[in-house]
């Protein structure tokens, strides 16, 4: 029984917490691909890597740090809000510039970088679109499309639940338009 649209709907954006009928009951441990926000279809299989500790800022400059370390998120609430750190975009060159502004990837100090934030399972970003309409978007955790993910930095625990952070992200939905981003 439909209630009316939701406000991710009105904001143009998938509810990415209401799964498309077309979808089947996924387990916890599935995995999904991200889509473009209010594409039809919702989100398909895909791989999604493992959350990379991040850096331990100067003394990873002095300790034996692994930039492959898994981060153990089971230590952590499920209310924990984590910000997952990308290369921005895919090129070479701005992997080196990257490398280079945190010392050889031991100190996340400086670069040039896309972050999306993620909280209750879902990773929020915002982005520019050509059109228009919302540039925030869900996605699942560290699968954003169009940058090369490096790693996950815990921030916290948030005191909004699910609902919240659902009416939370709409409204920002609805202020934060994609064809106006200042990049």
């Amino acid at each position: 029984e439909e209630s009316g649209p939701t406000p991710f709907r009105a904001a143009g954006m998938m509810d990415p917490f209401e799964p498309p009928q077309s979808v089947r009951a996924v387990e916890t441990t599935d995995t999904f691909e991200p889509r473009a926000a209010g594409s039809p279809g919702g989100l398909a299989r895909a791989a999604v890597p493992p959350p990379i500790a991040p850096p331990r800022g100067l003394a990873g400059l002095f300790d034996d740090w692994d930039a492959n370390e898994i981060l153990d998120t089971s230590k952590f609430s499920p209310s924990q809000v984590y910000v997952n750190v990308y290369d921005l975009g895919d090129s070479d060159a701005l992997k080196r510039i990257n490398a280079v502004s945190t010392a050889n990837n031991n100190v996340l100090i400086g670069g040039l970088f896309h972050a999306g934030v993620e909280v209750h399972g879902l990773e929020w970003c915002y982005g520019c679109t050509e059109e228009d309409r919302s540039g925030v978007s869900a996605i699942q955790p560290r699968t954003h499309p169009q940058h090369t993910y490096r790693t996950t930095v815990p921030m916290g625990v948030t005191p909004l639940g699910v609902e919240e952070v659902k009416l939370l992200c709409a409204r920002l939905a609805e202020e934060w338009r994609g064809n106006e981003d200042q990049l």
